[in-house]
């Protein structure tokens, strides 16, 4: 037994020490530029390049400096990345995104513009999201974030702590909009398109530990599968199943602001889209999904709501919802 001991500890010592703890990532990135990482923050000194485009681990986050590693390990400057995903969404959230604090059932019509969106009439009854509530009104992210809604105008249900939440319970949710200005002649295919992807998932029941694949429930995007053609991001500029991608944009959205490890992801271009934050879009097709791990203690439901013009997308702890 004293034998076997010793010639245990001998293959420890062995060891590497980076076996014993290994360092593990944060985040996952994507070089917005070729850049040559630093040896330390604030350092003129050239290291490892790193080529635009290629994906980077980030072993520490902060406002102005990264430390990531490509081949090797070294610092960069934050604003040199984008498309962070997170590694570890217990612990990290994704850097920018929108937390928003709660749904409003709107109390009457309200004719919702802001930015560059010429306007959509929400109806009475309609769920938004919103992201603040001052002493006026509440603040409702409209076309990149800009909008709000009077305070007078719906009750506040605000998101629960997921570590708090009963059955039935709302944890976090995320509005978008359309109108005819995205639809390029199309709109009615356009909006029919993003009422058939909501129809798709909506009332989906996540348990714990199970994973979730936008693909599996509303691909193939053809005409056999019940789309109809309309404008999309691509190289013709439209194709069948153009819009639902506004649907897994504001599931995207919602899925951030809970600690849900989102396991495949892509934008549509480092552009972006107009309803949404740049690099806060989620693409769907042949190549690309929108996945991932419901890693809260419990199971979920979503809730998907086409609103002729307004796409809601609530998260619930399983039980009954609104």
């Amino acid at each position: 037994m004293k034998r076997r001991c010793m010639l245990l500890l001998f293959f420890i010592l062995l060891l590497p020490l980076s076996c014993l703890g290994e360092e593990t990532p944060i985040y996952e990135a994507i070089a917005r530029m070729e850049f040559h990482m630093r040896p330390e923050v604030g350092s003129t000194r050239w290291g490892e390049k790193v080529d635009a485009g290629a994906t980077v681990q980030v072993y520490e986050y902060g406002d102005q400096w990264c430390r990531i590693a490509g081949g090797e390990q070294g610092w960069c400057q934050t604003e040199w990345l984008w498309g962070f995903r997170s590694l570890d969404a217990l612990n990290y959230s994704v850097p920018g995104a929108i937390m928003n604090q709660g749904a409003v059932q709107l109390a009457q019509d309200t004719w919702i513009q802001g930015g560059k969106f010429k306007g959509v009439m929400a109806q009475k009854g309609t769920i938004v999201c919103i992201s603040e509530r001052t002493d006026e009104s509440y603040l409702l992210p409209i076309w990149r974030g800009e909008g709000s809604i009077p305070l007078m105008n719906g009750d506040l249900v605000g998101f629960d702590i997921w570590e708090e939440a009963v059955p039935g319970q709302l944890l976090g949710g995320f509005t978008t909009f359309y109108g005819d200005q995205l639809g390029k002649g199309m709109a009615k295919e356009r909006a029919y398109n993003i009422a058939l992807g909501c129809q798709r998932i909506h009332g989906t029941i996540l348990e714990p530990g199970e994973r979730f694949s936008f693909n599996a429930l509303c691909a193939p995007y053809k005409k056999e599968n019940g789309y109809l053609m309309a404008p999309n991001i691509s190289r013709d500029g439209k194709g069948y199943g153009g819009g639902v991608c506004q649907v897994t944009t504001t599931l995207y959205n919602a899925l951030l602001g809970l600690p849900l490890q989102i396991e495949e992801w892509a934008v549509h271009r480092f552009a972006g889209i107009d309803y949404a934050p740049q690099f806060f879009d989620a693409a769907v097709g042949s190549y690309t999904d929108l996945a991932f791990i419901n890693t809260l203690p419990y199971s979920i439901r979503i809730s998907a709501l086409d609103q002729e013009g307004v796409v809601t997308v609530l998260i619930y702890r399983e039980g009954e919802g609104i």
